[in-house]
């Protein structure tokens, strides 16, 4: 069975860092890795609300596991993002309700569930360090991605390693050097 493991957690929580960091280590077990990306395609200028986002993301993470499908079973599969992020982007930050996020969900991904193993590693950092890295990532940041950001970052803070519909969660301090938040991550991997 493929295992597939979402990288999530609020921007600039060191997400592509780590996906960098962990595919110089030889894959676990003899496996092969596979990194991507979600959304692989950016939402048009006309995905404006919350809801319409939130419909692109699951249209399209329909067509990537298609296309993921067809990967050897004994591929670990690294993925920048996946559900939880359009949980806390589009629903906690933008208001669409879990109900209609779950609807979504099902409706497009849910048949895969048999054939990938999800997990979500949720890497967490203190709000004001995440903001700070922004910051010097991208420059300056409007109040409103701020705002968003603060959303989105009380949704992961909230959420505690249990099994769910988005596949089983592992919650991870962040807030490390990178050489340990990848032995971290590795050995969770390794683990399931």
């Amino acid at each position: 069975m493929k295992k597939l493991f979402f990288i999530e957690g609020v921007d600039g929580a060191g997400k592509s860092s780590l996906i960098h960091e962990l595919l110089k280590r030889p894959a676990p077990r003899g496996c092969s890795w596979y990194q991507t990306v979600e959304p692989s395609v950016p939402p048009s200028q006309f995905a404006t609300s919350g809801i319409a986002q939130a419909l692109h993301y699951n249209l399209d993470r329909r067509q990537h596991l298609e296309r993921m499908v067809t990967l050897p079973d004994d591929t670990i599969i690294v993925c920048d993002r996946g559900p939880l992020s359009t949980a806390a982007y589009q629903g906690a930050a933008q208001g669409v309700s879990m109900h209609d996020l779950t609807s979504l969900h099902h409706l497009t991904v849910s048949e895969f569930r048999l054939d990938f193993d999800f997990h979500n590693i949720i890497l967490q950092v203190p709000f004001a360090e995440a903001l700070r890295r922004v910051k010097e990532r991208d420059g300056k940041v409007s109040e409103d991605a701020v705002t968003i950001m603060a959303e989105a970052w009380n949704f992961y803070d909230r959420r505690y390693s249990r099994v769910s519909i988005f596949g089983t969660e592992h919650v991870v301090g962040a807030d490390r050097f990178i050489d340990d938040l990848v032995t971290v991550v590795y050995g969770i991997i390794e683990r399931n």
